[in-house]
């Protein structure tokens, strides 16, 4: 319930249950000082397919085919290592995948 409603002494008001905040780019994740100097940030969750002739490599919501699972590993280890800088290239289009 919203703290600046003028009914929020009604436990059923529906707008105010319902009222979400938008999320600004203060909201979005951003690594802690102590995690960007210990060299872990946080990585969406990773799912590989083999598939007869390659790989489906999901990324969070983002989906792709790789044909070689050396090119697989090679961008997992980068990925992992650095998830921010990665996410960044692909954004900007400029993530070259195999």
């Amino acid at each position: 319930m919203r703290d600046d409603c003028e009914c929020a002494v009604k436990p059923d008001c529906k707008p105010c249950m319902n009222y979400e905040t938008p999320l600004t780019k203060e909201d979005s994740y951003q690594p802690s000082a102590t995690t960007a100097q210990m060299g872990h940030e946080k990585a969406r969750t990773v799912g590989i397919d083999q598939l007869d002739f390659g790989y489906i490599v999901r990324v969070g919501c983002q989906s792709f085919a790789i044909q070689s699972i050396d090119v697989v590993i090679e961008m997992l280890n980068e990925y992992l290592h650095t998830p921010s800088a990665v996410e960044a290239k692909w954004r900007a289009g400029e993530l070259k995948i195999g």
